[in-house]
């Protein structure tokens, strides 16, 4: 027998919590660029107010908020992608904001403005208004604000920008910069990440790398200095997949031959379990596919390899000869 379900009133089925939101913004901000708003959510009710949070910070995640936006004399407001770094999925724990606390939640706003072709001069020349306001998903809220911010071809707003980028690598870093330079990184940024990958600081040199993973794609010409990386790092046998896989997602030359010759001689477990993981996934056309595959196959056959490691291999293998039989546009 089923027991029946009580009806819930209405009250009952609102979502628990009440919040206040104001938003802070750099009045300027580069065109071609995502907007980066500030956000301090205010606990104004009764109760806790209670968000799931996997990390890596501590404040809500983007899955919290719903974003709007128009562009100058627009009068109508559109939905808008936005993020903020902080996973969604895996293990987590319950936080809590009590009744009178606040809490500061930055977010990346997905709406890029196009640069003119003309030159930029100063801070007034801007292309575009944006307007911004934000909601709750499921707490409740009585008033939105709204921010809006300009949007500059000034040099020195774009280097601002690229300046929290870079600097989110080292120790203290903010999480979310990192966040934005592992999604919106251009040239100057990948460039000067490409240069920290090969410092000799480990610590600043691992987190680099791991921003230059999370790139689609990389220009070839930064293979020659991650494959110096790999080579520096790989003597003690403490490269990083992170290095490796940026590595290999240049597609130079120089850079493949860098990790299958590691692969060659490197017999600590982790380390090679690192490299195959990074050549299962790289980017590539068949030939290089196959040239992985070989190399992984040739890796198995050593005596000294360890049980988990040819575990390892074999799954590598049969993935590498899956991409080979069936390609797609994403490993050409």
């Amino acid at each position: 027998m089923f027991e029946h379900s009580r009806l819930l009133s209405a009250e009952e089925m609102r979502p628990k919590g009440n919040v206040a939101i104001s938003i802070k913004a750099d009045r300027f901000q580069p065109a071609d660029n995502p907007v980066i708003i500030e956000m301090t959510v205010s606990n104004v009710g009764d109760d806790n107010v209670s968000w799931w949070c996997g990390g890596p910070d501590r404040y809500p995640g983007d899955n919290c908020f719903r974003v709007e936006t128009r562009r100058g004399l627009d009068v109508s407001w559109r939905n808008t992608p936005c993020s903020n770094g902080q996973y969604s999925i895996g293990s987590g724990l319950i936080m809590h904001l009590k009744p009178g606390d606040s809490i500061v939640v930055p977010l990346v706003v997905a709406i890029e403005i196009p640069a003119p072709k003309t030159k930029p001069r100063q801070l007034s020349d801007t292309v575009e208004t944006v307007f911004v306001r934000v909601r709750p998903v499921e707490w409740m809220m009585e008033k939105v604000e709204e921010a809006n911010v300009e949007i500059s071809i000034s040099r020195q707003v774009l280097d601002e920008r690229r300046f929290h980028m870079i600097s989110s690598v080292s120790e203290h870093g903010s999480l979310f910069w990192r966040h934005v330079a592992g999604k919106y990184a251009d040239e100057v940024v990948i460039d000067a990440m490409v240069k920290l990958a090969e410092t000799d600081c480990r610590p600043l040199a691992s987190t680099a790398a791991a921003m230059l993973a999370s790139q689609p794609t990389l220009p070839e010409n930064a293979g020659i200095n991650l494959a110096s990386a790999i080579k520096r790092w790989g003597e003690d046998g403490k490269v990083s997949r992170e290095l490796c896989i940026a590595a290999l997602k240049s597609h130079s030359p120089y850079a493949r031959k860098q990790v299958l010759d590691l692969l060659k001689v490197l017999r600590d477990e982790q380390a090679v379990y690192d490299l195959t993981e990074a050549l299962m996934t790289s980017p590539g056309d068949i030939s290089w596919l196959k040239t992985a595959h070989d190399a992984v196959q040739n890796l198995q056959e050593e005596p000294a390899l360890s049980e988990g490691n040819k575990r390892q291999t074999e799954r590598v293998a049969k993935w590498l000869n899956s991409r080979i039989k069936y390609p797609d546009s994403s490993s050409k």
